[in-house]
């Protein structure tokens, strides 16, 4: 359900502070013949969005899978702390809270009197009332917002140690790019089962592809890359370089994976020494910029 077909007639009313919220809560009867009890938030044929009180006396505001998205305590603090990161949390953000809320770079941005804030994954962010500022929320969790840049003087340095692995992805697509055929792939790769088991006990069983794949970011994927690119087998090589054209998905245009694959060796060579290449730099208070070398800290 989007913004336009679900939050516009969602009947979810805007919630001012922790007694507001609690008097919706007790006047809220709960909708009957639920093992679990459920008092919708909004409209009473839209239960997935529904208000709790837990043993803490918080006020629980929970969208689609149950789980809260904003709190209300009684001293006045909110925790926002959605459960994923998506366009329907930052709407059911704004129709509880009325404050603006969006989703940039896979983050969501509130936007408060103060300023713009990031909403940390993991531990949420807490907001409340400041009677001698206008009485408009402000954080009072705020984690400093770093943006990273590059060093290029170091991360020309740190390139050169990996001349070799880059020399050969040049060579490989100069050569001409071929990529073998499924069969080929299954013969040089292997195939590994999944089985997926439904509810109703039936079981869906099918082979996939055993190539390796690896993240940016991660240690131990870039040494096993590196490792079958510095390889004495010269097979070693060839199965590196085509099981990264295969995870990345579009080789069959040869001329645009040449590029994506040595974007792709490029970040891992860097995430990989990034104490080195990169620099933290802290943005002010209040004003959120985009990380555009966060690939490399995830």
């Amino acid at each position: 359900m989007g913004w336009g077909n679900g939050y516009r007639n969602s009947g979810i009313c805007r919630l001012y502070n922790y007694e507001q919220a609690l008097a919706h809560f007790n006047d809220t009867k709960p909708i009957r013949g639920r093992e679990v009890e459920c008092r919708p938030l909004g409209h009473r044929d839209r239960p997935h969005f529904s208000i709790k009180l837990n043993e803490q006396q918080e006020v629980e505001c929970c969208e689609y899978n149950h789980q809260p998205a904003v709190t209300f305590r009684p001293n006045g603090e909110v925790w926002i702390k959605p459960s994923w990161t998506s366009v329907s949390s930052c709407a059911f953000i704004e129709e509880v809270l009325g404050i603006g809320s969006s989703q940039v770079d896979y983050k969501i941005r509130i936007e408060l009197a103060s300023g713009t804030f990031v909403v940390p994954i993991n531990e949420g962010l807490v907001i409340k009332r400041d009677p001698e500022r206008g009485n408009n929320y402000h954080p009072l969790s705020v984690r400093p917002n770093v943006v990273h840049h590059i060093k290029r003087g170091e991360a020309n340095n740190v390139r050169s140690q990996y001349a070799d692995v880059f020399s050969y992805a040049h060579g490989y697509f100069k050569l001409g790019a071929t990529i073998p055929s499924d069969e080929e792939q299954r013969e040089m790769f292997g195939t590994k089962q999944i089985v997926n088991e439904y509810a109703d006990g039936e079981r869906y069983e099918y082979d996939v592809l055993n190539n390796p794949r690896w993240e940016i970011s991660n240690p131990e994927d870039f040494e096993q890359f590196i490792d079958m690119m510095r390889s004495d087998d010269p097979m070693d090589k060839y199965k590196a370089i085509v099981a990264l054209r295969i995870q990345i998905g579009t080789w069959r245009s040869p001329n645009h994976t040449y590029k994506e694959v040595l974007q792709v060796i490029d970040r891992m060579v860097l995430a990989m020494h990034r104490d080195e290449v990169f620099k933290e730099v802290e943005v002010p208070v209040g004003v959120v910029r985009k990380d555009i070398y966060s690939w490399a800290f995830d």
